[in-house]
């Protein structure tokens, strides 16, 4: 895919795909989480980029990093729910 363009259209369809098997729309910021969550692998970038590492591709692009970032966020929105 397309670096953060094909995340980006990939997590809009997924996205789409949901609204429609669950009968129901996003609000605006369950599609910011949705598509920033999508971008968020390509974030090593900046890695390459300012440091002139190559690191773009393997952690920030691991199915750990999915699980990590998932369980990260998840906490968040727990903790910060009822404020």
């Amino acid at each position: 895919m397309g670096f953060a363009f094909g995340h980006l259209v990939t997590a809009w369809f997924l996205g789409k795909i949901g609204e429609y098997v669950g009968k129901k729309t996003f609000d605006r910021y369950t599609w910011f989480f949705l598509l920033f969550g999508a971008i968020l692998p390509d974030a090593d970038f900046l890695i390459d980029w300012t440091l002139g590492v190559h690191v773009h591709r393997t952690f920030t692009h691991s199915l750990f990093f999915v699980i990590f970032g998932g369980m990260i966020m998840y906490l968040l929105f727990t903790a910060f729910r009822d404020k």
